[in-house]
Order: structure tokens, then C-alpha cells, then sequence
């Protein structure tokens, strides 16, 4: 996994959502371990304590980490979707991504109570729709979607996407 730091615009982004959108008061605040969700954490919820969830990072995509399609294509692969289902060298399928993803939050969901944030990334968000019957596509970033955890089942309260213009 690619470990970078929120850029400026990332920094400014998570700000405007917290400042644009009133954010519940929650009893968890659980994030990605990768540092621009832990980042986003902390912007969005200063005073809480963060716990770090490994298994809530972003797909794997091995020796294609921090490439563009275009020297992907011109290394002969090819990449069109983070919700493809075959495997980058080295990296995981959307299975074993799910897989991991949906261990997490359920976890998660046995473990505490009351309201909880989880920060993580796009393809994370894609395997909750998944979860919950929805085609997964890619959202914006900063972006966030309301859900509840029912009986084993992921149910979305609003619509992936949510968040906050480009800055």
C-alpha cells in the first residue's frame, strides 16, 4: 500500500466537510491505518480517540501501487476499475478485498456500541454497496454515506457520494 499524507486540497476538503455538514456525536471513531485517513480522522473528530483498523485500508494493488493507467498499459497491464474483480500482480481481487472488508465491519458492529465513524477509502465505500446490493462506482473523494448494520446486512441510509465540492 501507497502510505501518503492528505495533500492541501485533501486537508481543505476534510475541513469543509466538517465545517458544511453537522457530524454526529459518536462513541467510535475507527479509521484506515493508512495516514490520509487517520488525518481525515482527526480533521473531522479532534477529540476522539482513533482506533487504527488495518483491514480497512484501500485494495492492495501490488506492483501497480502508486501508478497511473498509463504506465500500467505501458508495462502491458490493464486496469479500468478498483471494483475489477482479477487481480494486479501482487495485489488482491474485489473477492479478497470484500473478503477482508466485510470481517472488519463486522467486527466492528459486535464490538462496540452507540454511533460509529468509520474513515476509510473509495473501494472500502465500494464493498459496503456491494454488501448492500448496489452496484459499487467511484465516489468522490471526502465523500461520505450513512449506514446501519442490520442482522448481518449492510443497509445505506444515504447515498454514497455525499460530501463536498472539489477545492
Amino acid at each position: 500500500w501507497l502510505d501518503v499524507p492528505l495533500s492541501d486540497c485533501g486537508v481543505a476538503q476534510a475541513r469543509c466537510l466538517k465545517e458544511k455538514n453537522k457530524l454526529p456525536e459518536v462513541c467510535t471513531v475507527i479509521s484506515s491505518s493508512l495516514t490520509r485517513c487517520l488525518q481525515t480522522a482527526e480533521i473531522l473528530y479532534p477529540n476522539a480517540h482513533i482506533r487504527r483498523e488495518e483491514r480497512l485500508r484501500t485494495r492492495n494493488l501490488g506492483r501497480w501501487t502508486g501508478r497511473t493507467t498509463a504506465e500500467i498499459a505501458g508495462a502491458g497491464g490493464r486496469w479500468f476499475s478498483p471494483f475489477a474483480s482479477g487481480a494486479p500482480p501482487e495485489g488482491e481481487t474485489f473477492r479478497e478485498l470484500r473478503d477482508r472488508v466485510s470481517d472488519a465491519l463486522r467486527d466492528i458492529a459486535a464490538t462496540s456500541g452507540g454511533h460509529q465513524i468509520v474513515v476509510t477509502h473509495g473501494a472500502v465505500i465500494g464493498v459496503v454497496m456491494a454488501m448492500a446490493d448496489m452496484e459499487p462506482y467511484i465516489i468522490p473523494q471526502c465523500s461520505y454515506c450513512v449506514v446501519r448494520w442490520s442482522h448481518d446486512r449492510i443497509i445505506i441510509l444515504d447515498d454514497p457520494g455525499i460530501g463536498v465540492p472539489p477545492v
